[in-house]
């Protein structure tokens, strides 16, 4: 599982920063992330009966939701937007990562309590999964921009960006689920 963690971030930063690899990196990087999915559903399946289907149905609607609400212009991806979302999404992954690094040396704190079942725990886990799913309208908004305008590689991009926020929506799902369900 972890092996599949290591491995996606990996092809993740490479296709980041080496746009041109992406049609090699991105079918690595979603192999990798099967296989890190698989071993956190399989986990979870074990403790919590159901909740990985369940949170692949929230992640299909959560997308369909967002892909509508794009579509139909109801939101529309402006400049600003983009913007507020970037600092929304670096805040979180900050949280996360600080979060991670304190519990590798047991240090208890806020930041620490977000995989537990506190009301700020939930209550981060509905904001992360929000900031989740307008994040996807930020790569449908990318799609549209880029097509037909750049290279062929950058369509793996664009690809990539969508399955590391569908990924992260379920992920979200999962977390959130758990959170209530211990709760």
């Amino acid at each position: 599982m972890y092996s599949g963690l290591i491995a996606t971030f990996i092809f993740s930063l490479l296709t980041a920063f080496i746009h041109r690899l992406a049609p090699v990196l991105v079918p690595l990087y979603a192999l990798s992330q099967g296989f890190f999915l698989g071993g956190i559903s399989i986990y979870a399946e074990s403790k919590f009966k159901g909740m990985p289907i369940q949170a692949i149905g929230v992640s299909i609607s959560t997308f369909l939701f967002m892909l509508f609400l794009y579509k139909s212009r109801i939101v529309k991806v402006t400049e600003r937007f983009r913007s507020v979302l970037f600092v929304a999404i670096a805040l979180i992954m900050t949280i996360y990562a600080i979060s991670w690094i304190l519990r590798l040396f047991n240090i208890v704190t806020p930041f620490t309590i977000l995989d537990t079942t506190s009301y700020l725990s939930v209550a981060f886990n509905i904001i992360a999964a929000a900031i989740a799913a307008f994040a996807l309208l930020l790569d449908f908004d990318f799609i549209e921009r880029k097509k037909n305008h750049v290279p062929k590689y950058m369509e793996w991009v664009a690809t990539w960006g969508l399955l590391v926020t569908l990924v992260w929506v379920y992920v979200e799902a999962m977390r959130l689920m758990k959170n209530i369900v211990m709760s």
